[in-house]
């Protein structure tokens, strides 16, 4: 080690160490003695090196506070106060970075993963840049205003990347610049906007709902790619531009992207602004749009249940007229038959033809007749519904399970369409909400109720044919005693279980194309 002090290299090895440990030195020509921290921003410090560098290691990667840690040495042996940590933090963290770094540099991997991201900063809208190597560590950060051709700058800067890869997440991925039309699509009128991801320039409309306005605001801009939102009307406007040639991505808006909070303004333009922004950063969680013909056959099947359920509303409101008269009626489907309607009839009257006395019947006939307009058209309709699976070959397949009948086989074909789009179990399962909702933070994992997203009617058609398997399919009643395990209070988890066991098995024949087989349904339906 050359003389601290005059350069010479005429040094002596003293025998003598410093009260830390440290070796000591002599030059023979200035004849001055000094030490292995002699000149090093850490000399005078009263504890050794390695000792400041764990300190500094506890307050960075572990977020210790000034006391846990001066607490935590005083355990082993050293003595210094929470001020003396905050001053070492102070002097010697920049020293630690600079020697962190130059330890790594030269070691990460040749090949980096840069991703991109869009975030907000004290109010204002930056792009994060973030490269990884292979092996997982964190190379470089950059946050920029504006977008930067993420090759380019790298290959300027002085590093060791030999290949650049970019995350297909990102929007870097794709080199040409591109121009997306975001369209918040509303019942009677619609906002769009018009982003050029090169320049960051925006343009907004505001239309009509109607297919003339789509397409000449599609005539006018030109646009790349299409996002939308899932909504009411947006299966005609998917079909409208697809049909014009243009690239459409339909939005899921319960994601949590669109979550929307702490923020002083929301309008229809900063929706669509939204969207072109989450299209242009690949974070946009598209939705399987089915085509026309199954999107109708889906409609029909939910206007039956909607059918049914105005039925029995007016069904309802007859047993409680007649209740609030104090004239009793037979329970159940009994006082639903044609001869117990026609003696339900004697008791109506037209009601031009009512005094202030018998309002009540009245109100009774104008409720038989909507609850015969309602059977009339649920017959015509459920007659169209046989006739469509008597040609459906799906609906057939899912018929052969026991206790399945055409009524759910319909229901389950309509919303799962196209089994293939499922890559397995666990995401038709999520699909139709019957998974448990999960919390999990550190040692924490909370298992709480099913999430309920997805089709409502898909998961009450599902569990209303899982309780009535229990009387016809000895694979279902099994399942259902085993999870259940002679416990009333875990009835209805079991049967919410077994709903999603049956809507896996179902997905699972229609993916195969084979009918119930009692032998392999416990390993198609694991």
């Amino acid at each position: 080690m050359d003389c601290l002090h005059c350069n010479s290299t005429r040094v002596s090895f003293l025998q003598s160490k410093t009260d830390l440990g440290y070796a000591r030195f002599r030059c023979k020509v200035c004849r001055r003695s000094y030490n292995e921290r002699t000149g090093t921003p850490f000399n005078f410090i009263e504890v050794p090196t390695d000792i400041v560098f764990q300190v500094l290691l506890l307050r960075v990667r572990y977020k210790l506070s000034y006391r846990d840690v001066a607490e935590y040495f005083l355990i082993r042996g050293f003595v210094f106060t929470h001020e003396t940590v905050r001053d070492w933090e102070e002097r010697f963290l920049p020293h630690f970075t600079e020697q962190i770094q130059t330890k790594r540099k030269g070691k990460v991997g040749k090949v980096w993963l840069v991703d991109e991201t869009y975030v907000r900063i004290k109010g204002r809208w930056c792009y994060l840049y973030r490269g990884i190597d292979n092996a997982g560590n964190l190379v470089d950060v950059r946050l920029s205003k504006t977008r930067i051709h993420v090759s380019r700058e790298l290959e300027n800067q002085d590093n060791s990347a030999r290949r650049i890869d970019l995350s297909p997440n990102s929007p870097t991925h794709r080199r040409r610049p591109m121009k997306i039309l975001g369209i918040d699509l509303g019942k009677y009128t619609s906002a769009a906007c018009l982003f050029d991801t090169q320049s960051n320039d925006t343009l907004f409309f505001s239309f009509k709902s109607f297919a003339s306005e789509f397409k000449a605001l599609l005539s006018q801009t030109q646009p790349e790619q299409v996002v939308i939102e899932a909504c009411t009307i947006s299966g005609w406007v998917y079909d409208l531009c697809q049909a014009e040639g243009f690239n459409t991505i339909v939005a899921n808006p319960t994601h949590e992207a669109w979550h929307w909070k702490h923020v002083k303004r929301k309008t229809d333009k900063d929706d669509a602004l939204k969207l072109t922004k989450l299209a242009a950063l690949g974070q946009i969680s598209p939705v399987y749009m089915p085509s026309a013909e199954s999107r109708q056959y889906r409609q029909l099947v939910k206007y039956r249940k909607r059918l049914v359920s105005h039925a029995t509303r007016a069904q309802n409101t007859i047993r409680a007229v007649f209740n609030q008269q104090g004239i009793s009626i037979p329970a159940g489907e009994k006082a639903w038959t044609i001869s117990r309607i026609e003696q339900l009839k004697k008791y109506s009257q037209n009601m031009d033809e009512c005094s202030l006395l018998s309002l009540w019947q009245g109100q009774l006939d104008l409720e038989l007749k909507r609850l015969d307009a309602l059977w009339e058209q649920l017959h015509a309709v459920d007659k169209k519904l046989t006739e469509i699976a008597k040609q459906d070959n799906r609906v057939q397949l899912l018929e052969s399970i026991p206790g399945v009948g055409r009524k759910t086989a319909e229901v389950v074909v309509a919303f799962i369409d196209d089994p293939k789009r499922f890559k397995n179990a666990r995401q038709i399962g999520a699909y139709a909400g019957l998974v448990p909702r999960q919390h999990q933070s550190g040692e924490m994992n909370r298992m709480g109720k099913i999430t309920q997203r997805g089709p409502r009617i898909l998961r009450a058609t599902l569990v209303e044919a899982a309780w009535i398997m229990q009387r016809y399919n000895p694979w279902a009643a099994a399942l259902y005693q085993r999870l259940c395990g002679g416990q009333k209070t875990r009835r209805k988890q079991a049967i919410i279980a077994v709903a999603r066991k049956l809507l896996i098995l179902c997905w699972t024949l229609l993916k195969k194309q084979e009918k119930w087989d009692s032998k392999q349904a416990g390993p198609m339906a694991a």
